[in-house]
């Protein structure tokens, strides 16, 4: 089944953001992670780059992972991109001191495999911000393949396994009212069926969190990571 961003409308509609609230929430989040120009920033999902290309005009040292070919096309316009699993993330231990995920967690079929990368590159210290959906109550969204809304879970249980990978929780925000403006929308122009009553009880939160127990790795490495020697890297 086809995610609702792969609609062709999707652009007409939302722009390059593929998650709700767009170029502002994705501000805001990078507002409260307060990474600093220079800093080395994993845009994990990084999509069609929307919030890549935020982080370059910010004179952060970011990079974006997607695995899909054709978002990567549209990202690697704003910045460097690499194509990756988020199980198996192609850097070496401690790279970053950022990592940004926005609206991919919910997409995975496992949360653990994927925290534990996340967490693996972070250097202790660094900071990992997120934006998803979560349920407020009841249980998933039915439907089968990939759907977000089916992937979210619990925010209790995102924040406990953040807290078993090591991450603490610096602050929480409810942005749920942009999940309903976004999802009028999308009904409106056709893109989404209207939601069953289980999927109304969906949230969207913006989490920040600070890696706990990392190991790190010396600056030198960390250039070395983006350098343009490097050959998994893609412009």
């Amino acid at each position: 089944m086809p995610l609702p961003y792969e609609h062709p409308l999707w652009r007409t509609v939302m722009g390059e953001a593929l998650h709700p609230g767009g170029k502002a929430l994705s501000l805001r989040l990078l507002d409260l992670c307060g990474f600093s120009s220079g800093t080395a920033v994993l845009d994990a999902g990084c999509g069609g780059g929307a919030t890549l290309e935020l982080l370059q005009e910010q004179g952060v040292r970011a990079v974006g992972l997607d695995r899909s070919s054709d978002l990567l096309c549209r990202a690697a316009a704003k910045g460097p991109v690499m194509k990756g699993d988020l199980r198996r993330i192609p850097f070496g231990e401690g790279i970053f001191e950022g990592v940004v995920c926005e609206c991919v967690l919910s997409l995975q079929e496992s949360l653990f495999p994927v925290l534990g990368e996340i967490a693996r590159v972070l250097r202790h210290g660094g900071r990992l911000g997120v934006t998803d959906l979560f349920r407020r109550r009841g249980e998933p969204c039915g439907g089968g393949g990939e759907s977000c809304a089916q992937g979210a879970r619990s925010r209790k249980e995102l924040e406990t396994a953040l807290s078993e990978h090591g991450f603490a929780l610096l602050l929480f925000e409810d942005h749920s009212a942009l999940l309903r403006e976004c999802t009028a929308r999308l009904v409106w122009e056709g893109i989404l069926e209207p939601p069953r009553p289980p999927c109304r009880s969906l949230g969207y939160g913006l989490w920040v969190c600070r890696r706990e127990n990392a190991s790190g790795v010396d600056n030198a490495e960390r250039r070395e990571c983006f350098s343009p020697d490097t050959p998994e890297r893609v412009r």
